[in-house]
């Protein structure tokens, strides 16, 4: 990670914090392998039967979103998906192409 110090590690995630300093300012950066949970979803978008079991029972887990996506989300668009009253705006976000593999499900939400 060349100049770049760690500065956290999060066993439960795998969610590694970074620093380095760049003239007066501080930069911190978030790595993550995310191919764990990307494999998983695209095995639940193909499970049909656990959508319809689920939807049927009244709550459907239609997406696994990592932390490091969750904090570029926040950045880049202003979207927090722990706020409530952004849920549409997850919502769109989890129905963009580049992030289908968020979703744990094939159908649009």
């Amino acid at each position: 990670m060349g100049d770049w110090k760690m500065l956290d590690y999060d066993r439960f995630t795998g969610l590694r914090t970074a620093l380095r300093r760049d003239g007066n300012k501080i930069i911190a950066r978030h790595f993550e392998d995310v191919g764990p949970v990307i494999e998983r979803n695209k095995r639940l978008q193909n499970d049909d039967s656990r959508y319809r079991r689920q939807k049927k029972a009244g709550l459907v887990h239609v997406a696994s979103i990592p932390p490091t996506v969750q904090i570029e989300w926040i950045n880049k668009y202003g979207v927090n998906i722990h706020n409530k009253q952004q849920t549409k705006e997850v919502m769109a976000l989890l129905n963009r192409p580049e992030y289908r593999y968020l979703k744990t499900t094939r159908k649009r939400i």
